[in-house]
């Protein structure tokens, strides 16, 4: 499907909207995994005369990246800023026995963003003699992927208006806030 050829010069702005995924990433599990952040052992030994406090705490950064990809925007998108109006996707909570995608929110964004989340954890306690444990941070990642079809809107400096349907890949990383774990030693 071809979108309008212009002729006649340079766009002045491209907007996305009505971003209709298909099929949705809602609901699914695809792309989502694990990715162990970090692990620390700690252990009081049993001839010890107090208690060992402890803390286990840290700060990664992960970077989220999120695109829409269209031939509009491939062939245009060198000179002007696109903007998007679409339904974003996180990693929403576990359910059952794993993680899947949830919408956030229809936002205003490009067509492509990157930026770098700061995922951190801290939790502490404290070991009687002969007691050990190991702490484990982790969190998840989702790499989604979905094709959409969406309305695209070209504005030419002299004040034309063309609207148009036309296909699109959306591609996106993210992760969730941290989790930990802590295991007594057997």
């Amino acid at each position: 499907m071809l979108g309008p050829v212009f002729l006649n010069g340079s766009v002045q702005s491209i907007s996305i909207s009505n971003v209709v995924y298909n099929p949705p990433l809602t609901g699914s599990n695809t792309g989502i995994s694990r990715q162990d952040l970090d692990s620390i052992h700690y252990y009081n030994p049993p001839n010890a005369k107090a208690s060992l406090p402890w803390t286990f705490s840290n700060e990664v950064k992960r970077t989220e990246t999120t695109t829409f990809t269209q031939s509009t925007t491939t062939t245009y998108g060198f000179s002007v800023n696109a903007e998007v109006s679409a339904e974003l996707f996180g990693v929403g909570g576990k359910f059952g026995d794993g993680y899947s995608w949830q919408n956030t929110s229809t936002q205003e964004t490009s067509t492509s963003t990157s930026f770098e989340k700061s995922v951190g954890w801290g939790i502490s306690g404290e070991l009687q003699p002969g007691e050990g444990i190991t702490a484990s941070s982790f969190c998840q990642q989702g790499v989604g992927h979905a094709n959409y079809i969406a309305t695209v809107t070209l504005r030419l400096p002299d004040g034309t208006v063309s609207t148009y349907q036309e296909p699109g890949q959306f591609n996106t990383v993210v992760y969730t806030e941290a989790e930990v774990t802590v295991k007594p030693d057997n």
